[in-house]
């Protein structure tokens, strides 16, 4: 919802996208960071 009013114009651009939308959403759900950083966490590295 929050990233598809937006166009990008490469993949770097919308990786970087991804990831910032993502850490300004998952710092909203404080309760949700111990189970995020647990199960998420391989799939974030391969986003870096």
């Amino acid at each position: 919802r929050n990233a598809s009013p937006i166009v990008v114009a490469s993949e770097s651009a919308f990786r970087t996208l991804a990831r910032r939308l993502f850490n300004t959403l998952t710092d909203r759900l404080g309760f949700a960071k111990s189970w995020i950083d647990q199960f998420l966490s391989p799939y974030l590295q391969k986003l870096s």
